[in-house]
């Protein structure tokens, strides 16, 4: 064996020593979602049948609660989704159903075996009494149903929560038995629980055979009380295979949803002789990240054989349904994930380490000879730029997920030029010497503080430009269109239409306002009313994200009020989903040119509305857009402080009043706006605005209107803004000759987003990079990915982080004594903008960078004089302050740079002197 293949082998031996990695194991690649929109709170069993569907393959699934019963669905192409916006997944077509049936928690589908001439769907259920029937089957018509018949030996406690199929050239160790049920949930199972059963009853019971069973000396490994184990399948991939158990595991007192890898050796030797309690997974997977609903758990899961396909049910809520996630099998051992070099399944910086350190390495064996430890991950015999393409290609793979667009962003020509260095340094191709190179390989979520309540932001300027995006429409962009996005609360006619008619206790001001809205509306939207308009009793945010679209491109309005969440806070999703849900609603107003003015809910008797009211503010304050702080309004007007005063007219102390007639803000049914009688059109401060939940919610209403008004829609459209990703720079004086320039970039858009950036910093006239003075910025000091540090050139790419979001951000800064150029690409929430920048060195006393040291810098440094300053406020000589020291270096230069000036007379700098002494005398007298 040559000496290549030797170190191969060892290389091999190595990389699996050191993963704990063992012959046999299989990992998941996530494919996308899709979900079912008619069964919800379904999913409590799971099967793929590869006969459904007319031969395409169905799903089958139970559907629990209301309308309960059993589906068959087809199988849409699951979408490799980016933002988790479950109105973008494709739906699934129901095929058959809803049927009554038993209403089991396990169901697997096995074609005709034994006497039988057709597939059954075999299911099982949970018992209560430790010996009760459990398990049956049915045909794939939900007819038919036989059993249930009780497990030979074994706690009806235990099983039934699944049931998945026996790879045949498996059954053998088992007697021939086709199927596994369990279950692995306090206080009976101490972790997930298998049993392999024969579907057919010998004397009334199953036959059954123990493969794993945890008591209470003996857990699985981190087991918790409150961990719950519904899900699993024996997946296999040529002769690997793995059983997967899949449900709730509490870590760190959180519940996430993860599935289990277990190995089928482990059940051998169980079989031969083994405790039954000895099995441990060998891996575990948390997919919290990839869930629409809670992210706690996974309730069913179900497994295409022939397609090696993992489908997992994701309960979302009551509007939503189900969604269906769904993943590739694959050997992670005898073929490796591409790019993943270390055999961690992940494609990361651990590997593009390893793949750097043998760039340039020749006769390395292929990718599937197993040349990937070494980085190859093609089928040539060199370590080259090809394979850096694919670890790049498929960077962020982790065994789980596939990489989000904005991270590939950040890994650009860096590591071209690296391995093009590598292969110089090798001797396999000529050119330039070799730059020195910086990685930094930390990709980690910042945690963004929350933001301020939204009226301590700037919402005018952001929505003038949304507004002139709607004046530019092609389609008919009508002034006064207003549409009212909600639930009950808005499509009552006791909001919004009143404010069509005359009202008493004005205000002269309010009548203004009154008589403008009156004047500007577009008449029919008064009657803008029900689900074809945006608002239906009983919605929550979930209906109004799937509906947006229609409605915007339908009514296009203007200026959209918007107002969901008190249907949420029992039946829809609660933060931070109901927060993405308010978010995805408030951008497809803002791309539809429309202004949206959200509200926050009103207080709530039976629930607590603090967290969702929370969300909206939080929307408000991040997408720049004007907030109603309804539920503010009330607190502040009518304190919740019984028996003397509250606004909740289902407390005790407003017992003598019924329905919407009550002296106070919320109605008797303590969820609704009263509607007092004596309050309805009338703004008086007592009768009015603190006693009629409804008449508040318009007065609120037209003061927003006609605030938006005045600062929006009356206004002429602003300049367009400056490109996205434009970079800028400030600057510094650091002595020596030096310049330390900072360089930011900047949104330009309203938008707090993640940045990345790919920019060359060059010199372009004399001088040179003070690399070790130079650095990059928070957040991108810790997120940096290849830093190019050369006296001539600096390289940046980097990123702000997974999870990270921001208006603007400083990038890094450069100390140099030579004039820049700057020039490569912002990626911006995953869209690229090329960016340019021309950096010259200022004389100095040049404040304001006009090239001209003149009378318009002084007065700079004046204005400035003893304040603590930069360049541009008149600190010539880097020490933080303007101050006289600073006022020579300018009196030395007055006048360099400016076009036919002449060198000032020794008295003229004289009248200078004076005229700082004056400055001075002015500053101290104050």
């Amino acid at each position: 064996m040559s000496k290549m293949k030797w170190r191969m082998v060892a290389l091999i031996a190595a990389a699996l020593c050191a993963s704990g990695a063992r012959a046999g194991e299989v990992t998941l690649q996530y494919l996308g979602a899709f979900r079912a929109a008619e069964i919800p709170y379904g999913g409590s069993a799971l099967s793929y049948c590869d006969e459904g569907n007319s031969g395409l393959g169905s799903l089958y699934t139970y559907r629990a609660g209301m309308s309960s019963g059993m589906y068959e669905y087809d199988l849409p192409a699951p979408l490799a989704w980016t933002a988790r916006d479950p109105s973008i997944l494709p739906k699934a077509n129901v095929l058959q159903g809803p049927v009554s049936s038993v209403g089991p928690h396990g169901l697997e589908y096995l074609p005709g075996m034994g006497e039988q001439t057709s597939g059954k769907l075999y299911f099982g259920s949970s018992g209560g009494s430790g010996s009760s029937p459990t398990h049956g089957y049915m045909d794939l018509d939900f007819t038919n149903i036989q059993g249930a018949w009780e497990l030979s030996g074994v706690d009806d406690r235990r099983v039934g929560h699944y049931v998945f199929e026996v790879p045949e050239s498996w059954r053998t160790n088992v007697g021939g038995k086709p199927l596994v049920t369990g279950f692995g949930w306090a206080p009976y199972g101490k972790g997930p629980d298998l049993y392999a059963y024969d579907p057919f009853p010998a004397q009334g019971v199953l036959p059954a055979t123990k493969l794993l069973e945890y008591d209470s000396s003996h857990t699985m490994t981190g087991w918790d009380t409150a961990d719950a184990w519904e899900a699993g399948a024996w997946v296999q991939v040529e002769s690997d295979s793995a059983v997967l158990i899949a449900g709730k595991k509490v870590i760190d007192g959180v519940p996430r949803a993860q599935i289990l890898f277990y190995h089928p050796d482990d059940f051998v030797s169980v079989l031969g002789g083994g405790n039954v309690y000895d099995p441990q997974p060998y891996k575990a997977i948390s997919v919290e990240d990839k869930m629409f609903g809670s992210g706690s758990t996974i309730t069913g899961m179900a497994y295409d054989r022939a397609g090696n396909v993992l489908y997992a049910v994701d309960p979302i809520d009551s509007y939503w349904g189900l969604a269906i996630h769904a993943w590739q099998v694959v050997n992670d051992l005898a073929v490796p994930h591409p790019g993943d070099a270390n055999q961690d399944d992940k494609v990361d910086w651990d590997d593009y380490t390893i793949l750097a350190d043998h760039c340039g390495l020749v006769g390395v064996a292929g990718f599937a000879d197993g040349g990937w430890v070494v980085g190859n991950f093609n089928d040539d015999d060199v370590v080259d730029e090809d394979d850096y393409g694919v670890w790049q290609a498929n960077y962020g793979y982790d065994g789980e997920s596939v990489p989000e667009p904005a991270l590939l962003l950040l890994l650009g020509a860096g590591g071209a030029l690296l391995v093009a260095a590598k292969r110089r340094r090798a001797g396999i191709g000529g050119g330039a010497p070799a730059v020195a190179w910086l990685v930094a390989i930390a990709l980690l979520a910042a945690a963004v503080s929350g933001p301020a309540r939204a009226e301590d932001y700037d919402w005018v300027t952001p929505m003038r430009h949304v507004h002139a995006d709607y004046q530019d429409r092609t389609v008919p962009a009508i002034q006064g269109t207003i549409a009212q996005f909600g639930d009950s609360i808005t499509v009552t006619q006791a909001y919004f239409e009143p404010l069509r008619y005359a009202h008493t206790n004005v205000s002269p001001q309010d009548q203004v306002k009154l008589d403008w809205l009156q004047s500007y509306i577009y008449q029919p939207c008064w009657g803008w009313y029900g689900g074809a308009y945006g608002s239906t009793g009983g919605t929550t945010v979930s209906w109004g994200l799937e509906n947006m679209d229609t409605w915007l491109s339908g009514l296009n309005p203007e200026v959209a009020l918007i107002m969901w969440g008190t249907n949420d806070l029992y039946q829809g999703p609660a933060p931070p989903r109901y927060t993405e849900y308010l978010s995805f609603i408030v951008q497809k107003c803002k791309d539809n040119g429309t202004v949206p003015i959200l509200f926050t809910i009103p207080p709530s008797h039976s629930w607590d509305a603090t967290a969702h009211v929370a969300a909206a503010r939080e929307v408000a304050a991040t997408e720049r857009i004007p907030l109603i702080d309804y539920y503010d309004e009330i607190v502040t007007r009518r304190p919740h402080n019984p028996p003397v005063d509250t606004w909740d007219g289902a407390d005790p102390m407003w017992d003598g009043y019924s329905g919407y007639e009550v002296p106070t803000l919320i109605a008797c049914d303590g969820i609704h706006p009263s509607n007092w009688s004596a309050g309805q059109r009338n703004f008086d401060e007592q009768e009015g605005l603190n006693k009629n939940g409804f008449t508040l919610r318009n007065y609120l209403t037209l003061q927003k209107l006609y605030d938006v008004y005045e600062e929006v829609l009356s206004q002429p459209a602003p300049p367009p803004l400056p490109p996205v990703g434009q970079i800028t720079y400030d600057l510094q004086y650091v002595g020596e000759g030096k310049f330390g320039f900072t360089f930011t970039i900047h949104g330009n858009d309203f938008q707090e987003k993640a940045f990345g950036a790919d920019v060359t910093i060059e010199i372009t006239d004399g001088g040179g990079i003070d690399v070790a003075a130079s650095t990059f910025l928070e957040p991108f000091l810790s997120h940096a990915e290849v830093l190019i540090a050369a006296e001539d050139m600096y390289h940046i790419e980097a990123g702000t982080g997974l999870g990270s979001a921001y208006e603007q951000v400083d990038l890094a800064y450069v100390v140099t004594d030579g004039d820049l150029h700057g020039s490569g690409t912002v990626a911006r929430d995953g869209a690229d903008y090329p960016v340019d920048v021309d950096v010259s060195l200022p004389e100095f006393g040049d404040a304001n960078l006009d090239g001209c040291v003149d009378g318009l810098d002084y007065n700079t440094w004046s204005l400035h004089y003893l304040e603590a300053a930069g360049w541009t406020e008149g600190d010539y000589n880097g020490d933080a302050i303007a101050d006289g020291l600073d006022y020579n270096v300018w009196s030395l230069n007055y006048q360099v740079g400016c076009a036919g000036a002449a060198v000032p007379e020794p008295a003229t700098l004289g009248l200078f002197a004076a005229g700082a002494l004056l400055v001075l005398r002015r500053r101290r007298r104050a």
